[in-house]
């Protein structure tokens, strides 16, 4: 197994040319962290199947129109907490059938999973990620996932994944074109027994940041690239699930082009449901200037920031971010640093106590 590290030691302002190649790329925890790195980024929300009608395409379950979509990416809002320690998979490696995989955009999926006791949620805290392992010539390949459903989902778990084969993505193309689901057209955890198995585990270090803690903030600012939203998804159930919560949520939320835009349905119509605490604002750096694309063009940039983030940083403020390596190094310097902060959020008085990396 090989490894890419993508490290930058350009300044922030140079870094944000680079963002239009990366921002389809996976992030550096989900595209390159191993069991000893668990930080992950890829997944999305609550029940079952919508019913689907759409027409095959390359053996998977092709979108077509919004009552299509996978319930995972419709619906409430849902706050379905546990604490750490009682999720399903556990240091010990434990296989989990496919039961199907809907293609979600041009080179995204949302795969389901049937789980080990398929008469319980998974169980996951939140925020947390699970790793899946798979081997190749040999070699163990060891990639964290943030499941996109809730624990309100009984008997399996939902994972939105982005193929990246063209950037070598050896555990994504695997998950997304390899493996096969269930021959059955039902997502019925008691159907379709034929699927590919992949194993999963998860241990306290997947764990990352309290939903208690972020429930608790006046304010919640949300930075996300790419797959890089699938954290913060599991994050937004948390804190929009419930009667309380933060005051004020926002998500800046950059893309190549609107078609790579994940989950936009179920995020407007949180922000329609929300409307008096949650914004959302699209950032696109790559949609054809012909295009009827009325939002924002370009980056995420001190400028967005200085329109979202107060004035001056406090307690009661949280910022996450989530996104390429590039993303990271141009608004709070590199992941890895967990301890300390740079780039646009230091320029704006941020320091670590107020940022969270994923």
């Amino acid at each position: 197994m090989m490894l890419l590290l993508v490290h930058s030691r350009h300044k922030p302002s140079h870094l944000l040319a680079k963002l239009s190649f990366l921002m389809t790329a996976a992030p550096f925890s989900s595209s390159t962290a191993s069991s000893s790195s668990p930080h992950s980024p890829s997944s999305v929300a609550a029940h079952a199947f919508s019913n689907s009608k759409g027409a095959s395409m390359d053996g998977l379950k092709q979108q077509t129109h919004d009552d299509q979509l996978p319930s995972t990416l419709q619906g409430a809002a849902v706050r379905a907490l546990v604490e750490p320690g009682r999720c399903q998979f556990d240091s010990n490696p434990k296989p989990a059938r496919l039961m199907s995989r809907t293609r979600v955009s041009p080179t995204s999926f949302l795969l389901r999973f049937a789980l080990p006791d398929q008469s319980q949620p998974l169980q996951l805290t939140t925020c947390a990620c699970i790793l899946a392992h798979m081997t190749q010539d040999n070699e163990q390949v060891v990639r964290p996932y943030t499941p996109v459903s809730t624990n309100a989902q009984v008997g399996s778990f939902d994972l939105l994944i982005k193929d990246y084969s063209e950037f070598g993505g050896i555990m994504s193309h695997y998950l997304c074109k390899v493996i096969q689901p269930s021959s059955s057209s039902s997502s019925s955890s008691e159907q379709g027994d034929d699927g590919d198995c992949v194993t999963f585990t998860h241990s306290d270090k997947n764990v990352k940041i309290s939903a208690h803690d972020l429930i608790a903030k006046r304010h919640v600012v949300m930075i996300a690239g790419g797959t890089g939203i699938n954290p913060m998804l599991q994050a937004l159930h948390a804190m929009l699930g419930g009667s309380d919560g933060p005051s004020r949520v926002t998500l800046l939320y950059g893309s190549k082009n609107v078609k790579d835009i994940l989950a936009k349905e179920l995020l407007d119509d949180w922000a329609k449901i929300h409307a008096n605490r949650f914004k959302v604002e699209y950032v696109l750096s790559d949609e054809p200037g012909q295009s009827e694309w009325q939002g924002r063009r370009g980056f995420v940039d001190k400028d967005l920031l200085k329109e979202h983030l107060p004035e001056q940083p406090s307690n009661d403020i949280k910022v996450l971010v989530c996104g390429p390596p590039p993303m990271y190094d141009a608004i709070c310097g590199p992941r890895e640093e967990a301890d300390s902060v740079k780039g646009v959020l230091a320029e704006l008085g941020y320091k670590a106590e107020h940022v969270y990396k994923f």
